[in-house]
């Protein structure tokens, strides 16, 4: 069976242990940092298979497989003072930091690093997880909670990272139909159950890339004179579509890149 260990227990880290700890395929044992005392508390008592390291360096000593899920300044501090054994893998959760840095940092063989970007439902095993460079090793780990994404390039990941931005503006499309809906007359309960399947329903179908790309998707459901059509064409001619663009060309210069041309 193999150990992990996480070192920092944001969000992510979190989530992503939390998957593992769901059922199906489980690590031996997985040793959390006391970095956040309340998220490795909660992770502790909702998991037999979790226990809280003494220290950051308890934690990379008790695991096979570390997981690193730390700021970027906090890593460039933490990460140096730490030691790997040689026959240990190490998997980067930290979106802003390169293979090379990550490499850098724990003194680990390029072969034995990879840098990922999981998202929080992979708490349900679900969702996409972004990996490079594409090692077997980590690609059969990650398959166990979610879809693991492999790129050729590193410049790729800072291409489609910025799509994890829409997660908040995603809620938000729900939370206006929810309000509408109650403003319309619905009942709040009523609402929240039939938009929150609506939106699920309607993600499912879409996990599989179509030949003819999202847009034929869109036409396809947009019936000529019909609700679809009135509120595509509707979005069209606000710019909502530029705008979602926009959303994105502020999360790829945050990451350090360029907006891509229009």
């Amino acid at each position: 069976m193999t150990a992990f260990g996480f070192v920092g227990c944001g969000k992510i880290t979190a989530a992503v242990a939390s998957g593992f700890c769901t059922p199906g395929w489980q690590p031996s044992r997985i040793t959390v940092s006391p970095r956040n005392a309340e998220k490795a508390a909660a992770l502790a008592a909702a998991s037999p298979l979790v226990t809280i390291g003494e220290n950051n360096q308890a934690v990379v000593d008790a695991a096979d497989i570390v997981f690193i899920g730390l700021l970027p300044k906090v890593a460039e501090e933490e990460l140096p003072t730490l030691t790997f054994r040689p026959d240990q893998y190490i998997i980067s959760m930290m979106a802003t930091k390169s293979h090379s840095d990550v490499v850098r940092l724990t003194r680990m063989p390029a072969e034995r690093v990879t840098t990922s970007v999981p998202l929080p439902p992979a708490s349900k095993r679900l969702g996409p997880v972004l990996v490079f460079p594409a090692n077997q090793w980590a690609l059969d780990i990650y398959k166990h909670i979610g879809t693991p994404v492999a790129v050729k390039e590193e410049a790729q990941m800072k291409a489609l990272i910025p799509v994890t931005g829409l997660i908040s503006p995603f809620y938000a499309i729900e939370n206006a139909a929810h309000e509408w809906c109650v403003a319309a007359g619905a009942e709040p309960e009523a609402a929240g159950a039939f938009i929150g399947s609506f939106f699920h329903a309607l993600a499912s179908g879409s996990k599989e890339y179509p030949a003819g790309g999202f847009g034929e998707m869109a036409e396809e459901a947009a019936t000529p004179g019909g609700l679809n059509e009135a509120s595509w064409k509707y979005l069209g001619s606000k710019g909502t579509w530029d705008q979602f663009k926009d959303c994105c060309d502020t999360t790829i210069v945050k990451l350090g890149a360029p907006a891509p041309p229009r």
